[in-house]
């Protein structure tokens, strides 16, 4: 089933099809017999083939939609719309005679021999010279006319355009922490978390998560390493289906096509399959582990409290009946032993006589021991007088001393904190020369063609407008989210992000003022002029003459623009002077 990948590369062959300065009409075609069964009728055709031209092509998850537009009207932004809903279902592909989809395989190639249009065509759209067809072998895709975008509206934000910024991924990442649900079948829900995951995708990111598809209850450090990767993956594979390469040959898409048979991931770690989310799951189990976390991790540990409680229990009653046991022994040969001394008789029986009188030995003790005792009270009274008399002597020998002691330490506290102070210095130089290394080092590794592009400014695209931004580099912000993102961008694909601030943006709040795009949706300032990018649309100058308020957007667009020409007749080193760099 085609996926975002996939849908983002059919939305850049739809793209010939957009002609609004030429204003030409779209036309449809009904082609082939018996038609798929979500397919536009034959009615609504007609009605509106030759009455709109195609003004741009949405894409959302894996919905694109073509804005249509009257031929008739001179304002662009107050004519009439109408929608035409394309979705590919199951096996559905749109080609064109020059552009196709190469589905980021290793060995299959379109056949360039083959007949425009293909096999299994139902709708041909033309605009002027540009033809596209919409062939679907299985007949699950569907296209339909509405008109509002109320349809694109109940998905669930983009897996690739809303995942740029820290704060649209903490979002995200809140959307899919501590779920009840496993994370693939969460993720595959186009309408609850994330939109434009399917199978392949879904599979790809756990894998390089290393979490099983049916694992639960993640954590916050989890669910922004899932959207992580999640707009890695999207991103290298729009790329390559742009430049018509197939995706890493680390990735596990280029393992998992068995038919559901075992086999090996790159590094040869054994490769099943297993039903997760209502779908056929390519796990490598020896990484992708079923941990249990959260409530069922509570049960768990509650079961075997109470086990230990039980063997506990058994253990002391055993022991206190041994120990019953063994003093019921002691006892009896305590008795026993009573019984033996009592029976026994003595065989002499010697008589015991009391002393009278003392002898001259004993005198003799006693008078020695009382004359020591009093020697060794004079002694004690001796020393006592002394210690008196040496008192006031000890006194003032210790307040001298101690005096001198306090000058000491003074001049040794005056001498650390010289020395500190000079460390300190010694410190912060070293810290400072150690940043600029890293910074020189790392500046070094980046391809000149994307250093060169630092601090240029120039349009990008977003959405369906073209609006001013200008390009940054990591040293060109202050440390935070923004500036880890590229390094970890930089560190894990070899490549360095394109970073862009929007011109217009809050200056006082910083966290939306950031994004991350492709080399595509970027021009620089002399070719934006060309396009006519840097003047307003006919709407906002007629609201501006009539001084009439203007939108949210509109207003951060004439400010955005205003401070784009300012800053373009700068130099690169004086963009952004009120940008406080913290390093």
């Amino acid at each position: 089933m085609p996926e975002l990948p996939e849908v983002e590369r059919f939305r850049q062959i739809l793209l010939p099809l957009v002609t609004v300065p030429k204003r030409q009409t779209l036309k449809l075609e009904l082609y082939g017999e018996k038609l798929p069964r979500k397919w536009v009728s034959a009615e609504d055709v007609d009605s509106n083939t030759g009455k709109w031209c195609c003004a741009d092509i949405l894409r959302k998850g894996k919905q694109l939609c073509m804005v249509l537009e009257t031929k008739k009207t001179t304002d662009i932004n107050e004519s009439p719309k109408k929608y035409f809903y394309l979705h590919m279902g199951m096996t559905g592909r749109l080609v064109s005679p020059s552009m196709s989809c190469s589905w980021g395989h290793k060995y299959i190639y379109d056949d360039p021999n083959e007949e425009w249009p293909p096999k299994f065509t139902y709708l041909i759209l033309t605009s002027g010279k540009e033809k596209v067809a919409f062939a679907d072998p299985r007949k699950f895709g569907a296209c339909k006319f509405s008109d509002s975008l109320d349809f694109l509206d109940e998905l669930a934000p983009d897996g690739l355009i809303e995942t740029c910024i820290p704060s649209q991924c903490q979002s995200m990442a809140a959307a899919i922490m501590n779920q009840r649900l496993g994370i693939k079948a969460l993720i595959l829900d186009q309408k609850r978390a994330v939109s434009g995951v399917g199978n392949w995708v879904a599979d790809e990111v756990l894998y390089q998560c290393e979490l099983h598809p049916d694992q639960s209850y993640l954590t916050n450090e989890q669910a922004l390493d899932v959207v992580g990767k999640l707009h890695s993956i999207l991103s290298i594979a729009v790329d390559c289906l742009n430049d018509d390469i197939p995706y890493p040959e680390k990735w596990l898409f280029g393992f998992r096509w068995t038919k559901k048979k075992a086999g090996k991931d790159y590094l040869g770690r054994n490769l099943s399959f297993l039903q997760s989310g209502g779908r056929t799951s390519a796990i490598v189990a020896s990484i992708q582990k079923l941990r249990s976390v959260g409530k069922k991790s509570t049960s768990v540990t509650a079961k075997s409290a109470t086990k230990k409680k039980k063997i506990q229990t058994k253990k002391n009653v055993s022991i206190e009946g041994s120990e019953t046991k063994s003093s019921d022994a002691v006892e009896v040969t305590l008795k026993e032993k009573k019984a033996t001394k009592t029976d026994q008789k003595p065989d002499v029986v010697v008589s015991k006589k009391r002393k009278v009188g003392i002898t001259p030995e004993e005198v003799h003790s006693v008078a020695s021991s009382i004359s020591t005792v009093s020697r060794a009270k004079l002694t004690k009274k001796k020393q006592q007088a002394k210690k008196c008399k040496i008192k006031p002597k000890i006194k003032r020998e210790f307040k001298q001393e101690h005096e001198e002691r306090h000058k000491d330490e003074t001049s040794l506290n005056i001498t650390r904190a010289v020395s500190d102070s000079k460390d300190i210095s010694m410190k912060y130089d070293t810290e400072e020369r150690k940043f600029r290394l890293e910074k020189e080092t790392m500046l070094n590794q980046v391809d000149k063609s994307v250093k060169d592009d630092f601090r240029k400014v120039g349009f990008a695209k977003w959405q369906r407008q073209w609006l001013p931004v200008i390009q940054l580099g990591p040293y060109d912000i202050s440390p935070g989210p923004v500036r880890k993102y590229w390094m970890d961008f930089f560190h894990k694909r070899n490549e360095a992000p394109r970073l862009v601030y929007w011109y217009g943006s809050p200056k006082d709040d910083l966290s939306k003022s950031f994004s991350f795009l492709s080399k595509n949706t970027i021009v620089s300032y002399d070719e934006g002029v060309k396009q006519s990018r840097h003047e307003l649309s006919a709407k906002i100058k007629k609201k501006l003459l009539a001084g009439k308020q203007l939108t949210v957007a509109e207003k951060v667009l004439v400010k955005g623009l205003t401070e784009l020409k300012d800053e373009s007749e700068m130099s690169k080193e004086n963009r952004l002077s009120w940008m406080k760099i913290e390093d």
